[in-house]
């Protein structure tokens, strides 16, 4: 017969268990981070590399300004 009834079964999980899921969130947390952080990289690299040489007209016909695009190619990685 066991000593010590656990009313609440989920506070019976060790500090040792509880260390790894907040460990493992954290590094999920940050996965994502740097997995946005690639995209808009990887976004502003293409406006500047492939829409900023094209003319204004071609910009139009994307909806896009110069402008905007200056400004969103001007911004650091972790800025939206």
């Amino acid at each position: 017969m066991p000593s010590v009834i656990h009313l609440f079964p989920n506070q019976s999980i060790g500090m040792q268990d509880r260390a790894r899921a907040c460990e493992h969130s954290l590094r999920r947390i940050a996965g994502l981070w740097l997995g946005i952080w690639q995209d808009r990289i990887t976004y502003r690299r293409m406006l500047r590399e492939e829409l900023l040489p094209q003319p204004d007209s071609v910009l139009a016909d994307a909806g896009l300004k110069r402008s905007a695009v200056l400004l969103e190619v001007s911004k650091p990685f972790w800025r939206a």
